[in-house]
């Protein structure tokens, strides 16, 4: 594990941006990473941040799901959470996803994450993908290992 407090990671912050893994780890209560995922969600809750994820964040999540429960789990916390909003994917963000696909080189999916996040002001996109961390230039990317 990392540095990074939960609270530092969203100081200042209004909008952040979940990414498939994150969720996951949250709703498999997964052993590393689950607990800083629930802090953040818990501390995002408290300080009024919104959470933002995407169509992709949600069928990434489905596809993996390991029984109905947990796919049961996955549309209740990314549709009905209060704090959960579910951005829409636009040409806005398919030219953007494009561009960093370009000059990047990275997996279309992620790109289209990272647009999504970009294009809904998020002020910061949580994953644990260290790839995306060259993304850096766009939004700042924190990792879930960098968090204590």
């Amino acid at each position: 594990m990392g540095s990074l407090t939960p609270r530092e990671a969203l100081r200042g912050v209004k909008r952040a941006f979940l990414d498939s893994a994150p969720v996951i780890y949250l709703i498999e209560n997964d052993a590393a990473f689950g607990s800083a995922v629930g802090e953040l969600v818990r501390l995002a809750a408290e300080l009024s941040i919104e959470l933002v994820a995407s169509p992709i964040t949600l069928a990434e999540c489905l596809a993996g799901a390991k029984d109905r429960a947990s796919k049961a789990r996955f549309v209740e916390f990314l549709t009905s959470t209060r704090e959960v909003d579910i951005c829409k994917i636009d040409q806005f963000d398919a030219v953007l996803a494009g561009e960093t696909r370009r000059e990047l080189g990275l997996p279309l999916p992620d790109c289209i994450q990272v647009a999504a996040a970009v294009n809904s002001v998020c002020d910061v996109f949580f994953t644990n993908d260290l790839i995306l961390k060259r993304c850096n230039d766009s939004i700042r990317v924190v990792c879930i290992s960098e968090l204590e």
